[in-house]
């Protein structure tokens, strides 16, 4: 009977702890997840490394229409070299949109797909591109990830 009088308030506690976690943490929203989308194109845009680290998985994988699929560790390599191009100035982001969104979500994970059309200049040569884009988002620890992407161009 003793132990029973100290288990009882111990597992109470326990058991409210948990409710009042579940009910403060944020659930996955379509709108949780085009906040992150966002965030994830403006920081592409802008050459923030050390967001977009923080909002892949680790077994990222990235595909460009002219390209086989690619892991996390050699996209990241590519984003140091266009960080390099951007602090030089060699490459000059004008603008980075994404339209045409869409997302199919199920619980954990989304599909997002549509357009995203960018001007930019490298080397002084002015370009301007549209691709057709597919991501896939996980929604891990309370937070999206972008666990894969392809894209081909349009135009």
């Amino acid at each position: 009977m003793k132990y029973l009088k100290l288990l009882l308030p111990t597992l109470l506690l326990a058991f409210t702890s948990c409710s009042i976690s579940n009910a403060t943490s944020e659930s996955p929203t379509k709108e949780s997840l085009l906040e992150a989308v966002n965030k994830f194109n403006r920081a592409f845009s802008e050459g923030d490394v050390a967001t977009l680290v923080t909002m892949i998985t680790d077994d990222y994988k990235h595909t460009n229409g002219s390209s086989k699929a690619i892991s996390a560790q050699s996209w990241l390599s590519y984003l140091n070299k266009r960080n390099n191009d951007l602090a030089s100035k060699d490459l000059i982001v004008h603008s980075y949109d994404m339209d045409q969104i869409e997302i199919v979500l199920d619980n954990t994970w989304a599909i997002v797909t549509g357009r995203v059309k960018t001007v930019s200049t490298f080397k002084g040569i002015r370009k301007e591109s549209e691709f057709r884009i597919t991501h896939l988002w996980t929604y891990e620890n309370e937070r999206w990830k972008r666990a894969g992407f392809h894209d081909g161009k349009i135009k």
